[in-house]
């Protein structure tokens, strides 16, 4: 093996180093356009250059700023609606169950359910009048302590039993 010196192995080739200086050049020289045009502008004709330079390192840092901000909204953003769409899909699973179980009821009471005779009806609606007061005074109860559906349940047969037995 031959014995390179270290500066020549990592000498860059002839051509990236000459398409480096040009970039640089070019780079600078669009710098100085941009300088023109700043310095052409009529909020920046009376600044001198120091105030100029500072003008642009506190707009860049309030950009950065506002993007650390900006993202960190995002995130916080994006965890408030993935946890809103869990709720919402719990609210719709129990509006399912709350159908599904309405369906059941209402199936239930039409097919067990004799129409009332003409004659015994205003006596059926004041006992219904009756028996829906009371139900809401439970279901009002229920809530007012933090009862369970169990609970209210067993209430209503409760109450059921006792209007059979008058």
């Amino acid at each position: 093996m031959t014995d390179v010196p270290a500066a020549a192995a990592t000498k860059k080739p002839r051509a990236k180093r000459r398409t480096e200086r040009l970039n640089l050049l070019l780079s600078h020289k669009r710098d100085l356009q941009m300088w023109d045009e700043i310095r052409q502008r009529p909020e920046y004709a009376d600044m001198g250059v120091s105030e100029v330079v500072r003008h642009a390192i506190r707009t860049l840092y309030n950009e950065h700023r506002t993007a650390d901000q900006l993202d960190g909204y995002e995130k916080r953003m994006g965890a408030s609606l993935r946890a809103m769409h869990k709720h919402l899909n719990r609210m719709e699973n129990a509006q399912q169950i709350n159908m599904a179980f309405l369906e059941v009821l209402m199936r239930t009471y039409y097919y067990h359910t004799v129409p009332v005779p003409k004659e015994a009806a205003p006596q059926a609606v004041a006992d219904a009048n009756r028996r829906i007061a009371r139900f809401i005074e439970d279901v009002a109860g229920m809530l007012e302590r933090g009862g369970g559906i169990q609970e209210l349940t067993i209430r209503m047969m409760e109450m059921e039993s006792d209007e059979a037995a008058e």
